[in-house]
């Protein structure tokens, strides 16, 4: 299924890009919001879905970086961290960042009470760009 996606969207691309050129069309790599960012303290899951939009019409004939065509995520962090479930959808992006944080999750055997030893934290944070037409 997602080779199919994969082959679909380069299919995609090639068809834009002839129209493009075609059309003499150009586009510009435009930033779209602030940096995205989760963090998690130790012994922590956390993840968070994000939606952003392109202010215009998505150039498909740029390669993708960590994302669909016409579309880049430049990622950071530290600790156990990544980016899934990124899709596109026109002008469309949706994306989930995850940080996990380590550390040994154990009980208090005298009042029940959840600790963490040996925390350690995590971030995992994206910009992104999209190339439009201008």
């Amino acid at each position: 299924m997602q080779r199919k996606a994969h082959t679909f969207w380069l299919v995609v691309g090639v068809i834009i890009s002839v129209v493009a050129v075609l059309l003499d069309e150009k586009s510009k790599r435009v930033p779209i919001g602030a940096a995205f960012n989760v963090e998690a303290a130790g012994c922590e899951h956390k993840a968070q879905e994000f939606t952003v939009t392109a202010p215009g019409r998505i150039d498909l004939s740029k390669p993708g970086k960590d994302a669909p065509a016409g579309w880049e995520l430049v990622r950071s962090g530290y600790g156990s961290n990544g980016v899934r479930n990124v899709t596109a959808d026109g002008s469309t992006l949706k994306f989930t960042l995850w940080a996990n944080g380590d550390g040994s999750s154990q009980t208090n055997p005298i009042d029940n009470q959840k600790v963490c030893r040996n925390p350690t934290g995590a971030n995992s944070a994206a910009n992104v760009f999209a190339w439009v037409f201008e």
